[in-house]
């Protein structure tokens, strides 16, 4: 048989795809073959059998599972019914490996079969596509020491993400720390934002309007209460966390002066720590400012690079960290 031009192809597979019958029981393999016959494209079974395979990869064809396999068009769904190309199924996997734990649920049981089918689109075209295997090529990990995720109920993260994606008030029972009973609270629902591998509600309790943040694993119950909730005027999410909100400690930014070793003053020199950084080589290392959010994060990131760093300024941090080095080197004794 002489090999078909693409447009003769095309024109095969639009004629198959009308062949389909819309529901089942289908048509074989064999049977379309024979079809196709008869308008005029002289093509083997086995050539309709590939040309379904690849139909169903892209457009909303399936079979029956029966031996042999009856084919017809399924239902269109979406996005699923217009097929992914190579590069939306690499940007669905991604999304799937890296955001989808912190979307809401209904919206990830919505998109499963579609990340599923993205995952198999790159599978099927693995040896003819070099794109296709990009995420096998990319990870991401964190820059400090991972820990397991901490758990959360799904009930509770189902009656979050209702409340947040609704506006209305959340009622909870919040055990702040282990060792306390748990305490009930009505809260206004402003965010989610995930700080390694906790997720934090952030939220202002009713009668307030100062955004807190509560960790979802540490919510035993919510409810929703059906009731509006209440923004603080000009409230962004995206503010607040800039602003150090999840990063906790006292509110408002410091004008840091440090003295930083060469080593870290040179990955420092390549990563700044704030816009405004600034440094000026030394003898013995560099001298570095920059302004930042007064937060226990800055604090832990300082006492983690205790060999490599001494702050100068202000003088109260500098207690802080002396503090909290000679009780530590007091418990290594």
């Amino acid at each position: 048989m002489s090999k078909q031009s693409p447009h003769d192809t095309l024109e095969r597979l639009w004629d198959l795809l009308e062949l389909l019958p819309n529901s089942q029981p289908g048509r074989t393999a064999n049977e379309l073959a024979e079809a196709l016959e008869n308008n005029g494209s002289a093509i083997t079974t086995r050539t309709v059998e590939r040309d379904l395979v690849k139909m169903a990869e892209r457009l909303w064809v399936e079979h029956d599972g029966a031996r042999p396999q009856r084919w017809c068009k399924g239902k269109p769904k979406t996005l699923d019914a217009l097929g992914i190309t190579t590069s939306a199924a690499l940007t669905l996997c991604l999304m799937d490996r890296y955001v989808s734990h912190v979307l809401p649920n209904a919206l990830t049981d919505e998109f499963r079969a579609l990340f599923d089918k993205a995952a198999n689109k790159l599978e099927s075209i693995r040896e003819q596509n070099r794109l296709s295997q990009w995420v096998g090529k990319v990870a991401v990990e964190p820059a400090t020491l991972p820990t397991l995720p901490a758990k959360v109920k799904p009930e509770v993260v189902k009656v979050v993400q209702e409340c947040l994606l609704s506006e209305e008030q959340i009622e909870i029972d919040y055990q702040s720390n282990p060792e306390v009973d748990a305490k009930k609270h009505v809260l206004n629902p402003l965010g989610l934002v995930q700080v390694g591998p906790i997720t934090y509600l952030v939220a202002t309790p009713s009668g307030t309007e100062q955004p807190l943040t509560f960790a979802l694993h540490r919510i035993s119950q919510a409810k929703r209460s059906y009731t509006p909730l209440i923004k603080p005027s000009g409230f962004s999410l995206d503010a607040f966390v800039a602003e150090g909100g999840v990063q906790f400690g006292s509110k408002g930014t410091i004008s840091l002066k440090l003295w930083v070793s060469r080593v870290l003053g040179r990955s420092l020199a390549e990563t700044p720590l704030s816009k405004d950084q600034k440094m000026q080589p030394v003898s013995d290392g560099h001298t570095l400012t920059a302004t930042l959010p007064n937060t226990w994060r800055l604090k832990w990131w300082i006492l983690s690079k205790s060999g490599d760093i001494e702050v100068i300024e202000p003088t109260t941090l500098r207690g802080e960290i002396s503090s909290t080095l000679r009780d530590a080197a007091n418990r290594h004794t």
